[in-house]
């Protein structure tokens, strides 16, 4: 399936959760639209 040790397999796969939930949370369980970056003038 993968050429990844176990190990990297593993880990790759909590960041993977870690990032989802903490998405769940900033969008309240994507009840409202993700924050956007701004990266004009005057901000």
């Amino acid at each position: 399936m993968t050429r990844l040790s176990a190990v990297a397999l593993t880990i790759g796969l909590c960041r993977l959760a870690v990032g989802g939930a903490h998405l769940l949370r900033l969008t309240r369980g994507f009840s409202r639209p993700t924050p956007e970056l701004s990266m004009g003038e005057g901000s």
